[in-house]
């Protein structure tokens, strides 16, 4: 049978241009892709520069987050976001992207410097001082980073209180209290660095309370005995890095209290009273171990600590939480819940802090703390409630001033809610322990040098 030319070369002319229709396309699909995804890097990069250069810092954020959500991510747009959140003082974000270019440049001195600083100026001073382990180039901490010098005053209406108590009630047998006056305080400390990467904290403060000690029997003032209660407390913390965003912090307190009541025991032999003065010292110890984790946004941590104050055996634990909604210290909220534990009896304390940037160098801070205080300490140790009666609340209010980067002065108020005890006579076979209230308003006033 005979083949028709003519449909023989229709037929292979329309299979070549098919053929070839099917080559270009193939050929123009992937070089459209790669033009689509070369002209989104050349947009993001473009964008993200100017805004760079007219240091449009909210608009760099957006689009440089943008950027990074289409899967760009590179040095320089890393850079670029970490400046602008750093610029805006988001220094706990800025951070985390100043990490992520120096995994594309490797020890960039100025990505280490920006890192630095947001890692000091957004309160992570531990991962601060570990990049120099990381990074030899980075400048390494000195002998002495900083020391602090406060003191403190607390005028008490203990004896307003005392003035007004019937202490051997209408039986008119016996009774004694010891009540606590005012208290002055000098506290002095220092931010030291063993090796490089390590950022200790040692202090020493020491603490005078006033104290009046009464005694009426019959009715009558027996004894009226005012001394004064000394009191040295030695500080160590020991932070350790254990991961990125991970901190332990070993602490070790020691306590010298030097008392000097005056003894009233009654002698059977000869049915009288002996009074006999006293100096009553011991040595109390705090030890404690906190593990904290470090967000941008958040930090968790929990502590235990076990200690003898007052020559009682008391375990506390506490459970800490602080967020900064803006990656920084500007705004920043703790909440710590703590568990405390003596010998059989346990009690809870609870304490919030939230603060705040204000003004350009002024910061003002609030606490508030409540609970069962007596023999505890706050969360850090700093201070502890052991030789001024039951503390039933504490509420701060502070003024946080830099007047440099180097010079910080720092003001306190705090309004403490107390609660005593005295020992009186029901009859002369019995006796019980009654409680009154009062007052102390405490002004506190310091000074931290940073080198």
């Amino acid at each position: 049978m005979a083949i028709n030319s003519s449909k023989y070369k229709v037929f292979i002319l329309r299979l070549l241009c098919l053929t070839i229709w099917t080559g270009v396309m193939l050929m123009w699909s992937p070089a459209k892709t790669f033009g689509q995804e070369k002209s989104g890097f050349q947009y993001a990069d473009s964008l993200t520069y100017n805004l760079y250069l007219n240091s449009e810092w909210e608009a760099l954020t957006k689009a440089g987050n943008e950027a990074l959500d289409q899967g760009l991510d590179y040095y320089y747009l890393r850079m670029r976001i970490g400046i602008a959140f750093f610029n805006l003082e988001n220094y706990r974000i800025a951070a985390v992207h100043f990490e992520k270019a120096l995994e594309f440049n490797i020890g960039d001195a100025v990505a280490l410097d920006y890192l630095q600083k947001c890692l000091e100026w957004g309160g992570m001073e531990v991962e601060a001082a570990w990049l120099s382990k990381e990074y030899p180039t980075v400048v390494a901490g000195k002998v002495v980073n900083s020391v602090s010098l406060f003191y403190g005053h607390a005028f008490s209406g203990n004896e307003e209180a005392l003035d007004k108590l019937d202490i051997d009630g209408e039986a008119n047998i016996y009774g004694e209290v010891i009540g606590t006056g005012n208290i002055s305080y000098i506290h002095a400390g220092l931010n030291f660095s063993p090796a490089n990467y390590l950022r200790w904290y040692a202090g020493y403060t020491n603490m005078q309370v006033s104290k009046h000690q009464r005694v009426v029997m019959d009715g009558v003032d027996t004894l009226e005995n005012k001394y004064t209660l000394n009191q040295h407390h030695f500080i160590g913390r020991f932070p350790v890095r254990l991961a990125k965003g991970w901190n332990l912090v070993p602490a070790v307190d020691l306590i010298n209290v030097n008392d000097r009541p005056v003894i009233v025991t009654y002698g059977n032999d000869l049915n009288a009273y002996n009074f006999a003065d006293e100096e009553i010292t011991y040595t109390d110890y705090i030890v404690g171990l906190k593990i904290f984790r470090e967000l941008p946004r958040w930090s968790l941590g929990a502590a235990i600590s076990r200690s003898d104050l007052n020559r009682e055996n008391q375990w506390q634990s506490s459970f800490i939480a602080g967020v900064y909604p803006a990656g920084n210290l500007n705004l920043y909220a703790f909440s710590t819940f703590s568990l405390f534990m003596e010998n059989e009896e346990t009690n809870f304390h609870f304490k919030q802090t939230i603060g705040g940037k204000v003004y350009s160098r002024l910061w003002l801070q609030g606490s508030t703390h409540f609970g069962h205080l007596k023999n505890a300490h706050d969360e850090t140790s700093l201070v502890v409630f052991n030789s001024v009666g039951n503390i039933v609340s504490r509420s701060t209010a502070s003024a946080i001033i830099f007047i440099s980067e180097k010079v910080i002065l720092q003001l306190d108020y705090s309004f403490i809610q107390n609660e005593d005890s005295y020992l009186g006579f029901m009859d002369y076979e019995s006796y019980r322990l009654q409680t009154y209230n009062y007052d102390n308003h405490h002004i506190m006033g310091g000074i931290k040098w940073k080198f």
